[in-house]
Formats: structure tokens, C-alpha cells, sequence
């Protein structure tokens, strides 16, 4: 990827149809950290929530905190939308290293 990613990253999913180039200029003004950990019953149903909001000024970033369950591929269904991007964490990393984790990668 040619970019920092910090050691606990397996794997990330960017929002499609965008280069980086094009991501970097148009950056969002605010950045949803989702954090999610086997919520395969309310992942779909919160990201939903999310993209039905009014304001539209924003970006999601799914955190997944090594799963175990379909929450993943509930929350890649909705990589398309545009606004979404998952970052895959190697290990469960808890709430606080998880939200750690977003905003590591967030920043970079």
C-alpha cells in the first residue's frame, strides 16, 4: 500500500471508486469510528443509521476487532456506499485500543 499501517492492521477496505489522490482532497469534516466486535445482529442496522443521516459531510470506519461471527461480511456489503472503509485489527485489541486503532489509522 505504500503507507504507514500501524502492526495490529490485518487488513483495510476503502471506500470504492475513490484513489487516494482523490480521497486526500476530499476529506471529510467528520470521521464515524464504528467499532465492532461479533455484532453481526446490529452492524447492518447501525451503518444504515449512519448513511440516513441528513448531514452528509462525513466518512464511517468500521473497526473490526477480529470477529468471529458474519459481522464483517455484513459490514462489506456496504463498502459500495462510498463512505465506508473497514480496518480488519490482527487480535481483539478491547474498546479503548480498538478505537486506538481508528484513530491511528485515521491520522496517518
Amino acid at each position: 500500500m505504500g503507507r504507514y499501517v500501524p502492526d495490529d492492521i490485518v487488513q483495510v477496505e476503502e471506500k470504492a471508486g475513490q484513489s487516494a489522490q482523490d480521497r486526500a482532497l476530499a476529506r471529510p469534516r467528520v470521521s464515524v469510528i464504528v467499532l465492532n466486535f461479533n455484532g453481526e445482529r446490529v452492524i447492518g442496522r447501525c451503518l444504515e443509521h449512519l448513511l440516513a443521516q441528513n448531514y452528509r459531510d462525513f466518512e464511517i470506519l468500521v473497526v473490526d476487532n477480529n470477529s468471529t461471527d458474519g459481522s464483517l461480511a455484513v459490514a462489506e456489503r456496504y463498502l459500495g456506499c462510498g463512505r465506508l472503509s473497514i480496518v480488519r485489527a490482527s487480535r481483539n485489541l478491547g474498546v479503548a485500543g480498538g478505537r486506538n486503532l481508528g484513530l491511528r489509522y485515521k491520522v496517518r
